[in-house]
């Protein structure tokens, strides 16, 4: 993939000059689709105050499951109350998962990804659909949970407290047809786990296809917050060994193909245990 080279000598070079100490030397990682432009890190002080804790939902939906517009409802639902507080993220996996769910042959909505199977067999492979995390977090029914359950558990996780802040900024270049994004982290405490993860997703709504209903198909139905590409790991890329004052910053290109429309996707970042899956933080912003 072409890179503008200006663009990231400025950006490297303004990293490199900031009043941030112990920066260690950028990394950039060519083996994967969606570039990591930059990895640095460093320690601020002082320490900013921690974030509220957002939440993070995934419904793991497929275009033949019948009754997966209740659970899209629900997250809906679940969005006006909570607003900026609540990232959503629908999950279509593709039909290596769950076929009687998900093969969108033979003229039904092609929004599944195959990054998404990377990432349930990783957790755990769903037995029937509609289902959903919240945080990735067992609240007695199980990692996965049925959507009458969510809002409980959105409430539970809503009211905890959380060590890591996450920032977001977004820069879209409309001659490369690229999105980039900086994703910054600190950490505000020394977290008991130490093994965590970051995932950088791009997702988008208003996509329009066919879809099963209860009341049968919906030629016309409005698909939203579809993961549609990782930027790290599906299961999530490593961070350094957090403590106090440690900020992470990184940058990803995306690349945008010609059928997302940019103004209707959003990037989700979200902070998670290699070991436990547990999310500590998640943070959300328009791509432009």
């Amino acid at each position: 993939m072409m890179i503008n080279k200006n663009i990231f000598i400025l950006l490297l070079s303004t990293v490199l000059i900031s009043n941030a100490c112990q920066e260690e030397p950028p990394f950039i990682d060519m083996s994967k689709k969606n570039i990591l432009l930059l990895d640095t890190s460093y320690y601020i002080n002082p320490i900013p105050a921690a974030q509220l804790k957002n939440v993070l939902l995934e419904d793991v939906s497929g275009v033949k499951c019948s009754n997966c517009p209740k659970a899209a409802e629900k997250a809906e639902d679940l969005l006006n109350v909570h607003q900026e507080r609540l990232a959503v993220l629908t999950l279509m996996p593709d039909k290596n998962l769950l076929a009687e769910f998900t093969d969108f042959a033979p003229d039904y909505a092609n929004v599944s990804l195959n990054k998404v199977n990377q990432l349930l067999n990783f957790l755990t492979p769903p037995g029937a659909m509609p289902i959903g995390m919240i945080d990735r977090t067992d609240h007695g029914n199980g990692l996965m949970s049925v959507f009458p359950l969510w809002a409980d558990g959105v409430n539970i996780q809503m009211a905890k407290t959380t060590n890591v802040n996450i920032e977001l900024e977004t820069a879209f270049e409309s001659s490369l047809n690229q999105l980039l994004v900086t994703v910054t982290t600190i950490y505000t405490q020394t977290p008991l786990d130490t093994n965590q993860n970051i995932t950088l997703v791009l997702n988008e709504s208003k996509i329009i296809g066919k879809q099963k209903t209860p009341t049968g198909d919906d030629t016309y139905y409005e698909f939203k917050h579809i993961v549609r590409e990782y930027a790290t790991l599906p299961v999530g890329d490593p961070l350094p060994t957090p403590k106090a004052g440690l900020a992470v910053k990184r940058q990803y290109v995306f690349d945008i193909p010609s059928n997302w429309k940019l103004a209707n996707c959003e990037v989700v970042a979200f902070v998670h245990s290699s070991k436990s899956k547990i999310v500590f933080q998640a943070q959300k912003k328009k791509a432009i």
